[in-house]
């Protein structure tokens, strides 16, 4: 089980002016899917950081299933969590969201069958040093139909004033953000400024406020 690991590094001013005018540390987690309707969900958010602050965690996915609507601002509620890894497979079986983690799905990759008659809001849910288990997406899935998910070890970081709470679905950055791509590298350091914004090294982007999420997080 991989362990990943980003460092964020700020000044001292930094910081005070974060925590006196409001500001939370968000993040948000990628995965590669297909279809065009899923939004990413706030991972975890902060208001604890300091001028090193680091967010952690273990490749220790749950398969959630919801009957929440998917739209911008939406709160996704579980109904049914499993543990599962890439090569497992979710198997529906009730209407309610229920049923049973099996082997044989599709090879590094985890699949989501829903052989009920009902749609649901499925995706993965994942837990980090800065919070517990909150979903990272949220994707609807109708009646027998089949979603594959790949995990994607690519995290996107914002502080922002806006109050979000962990699970809700959102469509743009609240405000300028980084990804962070810690793919054949599980540590990386950034760093943020109340005025010049993020900074980081090879892997690192840099996007504005207000971008759109999806393109970036849930590439196919």
């Amino acid at each position: 089980m991989s362990a990943y690991q980003v460092t964020i590094q700020m000044s001292q001013q930094t910081v005070q002016q974060l925590l006196q005018s409001g500001f939370s540390l968000y993040g948000l987690h990628a995965a590669g899917m297909s279809g065009g309707r899923a939004l990413p969900t706030v991972w975890f958010s902060s208001s604890r950081f300091s001028s090193s602050t680091v967010v952690s965690w273990t490749e220790d996915y749950q398969v959630y299933t919801s009957q929440s609507q998917v739209m911008p601002g939406a709160q996704i509620t579980t109904n049914a969590s499993f543990p599962i890894a890439p090569g497992m497979q979710l198997d529906i079986t009730d209407p309610s969201g229920f049923g049973q983690v099996q082997q044989g799905g599709p090879p590094n990759a985890i699949g989501i069958n829903n052989s009920t008659f009902a749609q649901l809001t499925v995706g993965l849910a994942l837990g980090s040093s800065a919070g517990g288990s909150a979903p990272i997406h949220a994707l609807p899935l109708s009646g027998n139909m089949m979603a594959v998910i790949t995990p994607v070890p690519k995290v996107f970081l914002v502080f922002s004033p806006t109050s979000m709470s962990p699970g809700m679905a959102v469509a743009q950055a609240s405000g300028s953000g980084v990804l962070v791509d810690l793919t054949g590298s599980p540590s990386q350091t950034v760093t943020f400024d109340i005025n010049s914004g993020w900074q980081g090294g090879p892997g690192v982007q840099v996007f504005p406020s207000n971008q759109s999420l999806a393109p970036i997080l849930l590439q196919p």
